[in-house]
This record gives structure tokens, sequence and C-alpha cells, in this order.
């Protein structure tokens, strides 16, 4: 029986598993979620967002310069952890998509009000632990999307 890599915890597993005995991520998952070389190139991050460095860690604050109507947010910025997005940081903009690493914790309070042309919401991590990240009230106000994770895809 071959051994594959979890896409959650990376640790080599058996392929003949039902989930991974490290963190409990489906296998069917596993299997399905290794990324191509095309989906790879395609997350590169967004240039142009902004950020604040607040305690060692960085916030995205907003769209800065970035056009990208597909934004990917990178889980690091000038070598330390991408760990927020800050209140208001996307209000109104007109994206459609937005990537977001497992290094984020904290989603403030009307990050995404308003933007209708939001679609999708990628998650890097799993469904458990988007229900970590903290999620400031009115975080996606007035907006409607859906979410994919690695093994679930909700809606908003």
């Amino acid at each position: 029986m071959p051994l594959i890599k979890c896409v959650d915890c990376k640790k080599k597993i058996s392929s003949s598993a039902e989930k991974c005995p490290f963190c409990g991520c489906p296998v069917s998952v596993v299997k399905d979620n290794t990324p191509s070389d095309k989906l790879k190139k395609s997350l590169e991050p967004s240039r142009g967002l902004q950020f604040a460095l607040i305690k060692g860690r960085y916030f995205v604050t907003g769209l800065g310069s970035c056009e990208d109507t597909d934004v990917v947010i990178p889980s690091e910025h000038d070598c330390k952890k991408v760990v927020a997005i800050a209140d208001n940081a996307f209000r109104f903009a007109e994206i459609t998509s937005v990537y977001i690493p497992k290094s984020i914790v904290r989603i403030g309070y009307c990050a995404f009000e308003g933007c209708h042309e939001l679609k999708k919401i990628i998650y890097e991590g799993s469904k458990a632990s988007w229900g970590c990240i903290r999620r400031d009230e009115y975080w996606c106000y007035n907006s409607s999307f859906d979410l994919v994770c690695k093994n679930a895809t909700l809606h908003f």
C-alpha cells in the first residue's frame, strides 16, 4: 500500500486509510486536492495589497494598488506571518474571489461587506480549521458567496 502526503498536516499516511490518523483529514480530500503545477502558479500572491505590522505580525488592511479581481492573500509578507484581514479591508471592493491561507486567524468587522461581485472564498485549510478563525460581526454582510475548504463547500 503506497504512502501519500496529507495536505493538512503534511505527514505520510497510507493511501488505503479513510482519514489521516494525525489530523483527521479525509484521505479522499488528500487524493483530490493535490495541487497541480497550474494551480500552484495561479496562487502567486496578489501584488499591491496593503498591510499593517502589529506586534510583529501582518494584517491585510486593503487592496492598496492591487488591481486583481481574484485576490490571493499571502501567508507571509516581508518574512513575517500574515495573521488577519483587518476591519473593512475589502469593504465594497469589486473582487470576484479571495484565496485565504491557513495563517489567517481573524477576519475583521465588515471585511467583505458589500462585495457584490464576490462569488468564492477559497480557504487553504479544512472546514474544522475555518471554524477556528475568529470572524467579527458583519464580516461578510451584504455579500453572498461559496466558501471552498479542503473538505467542504459552504454557502454564505
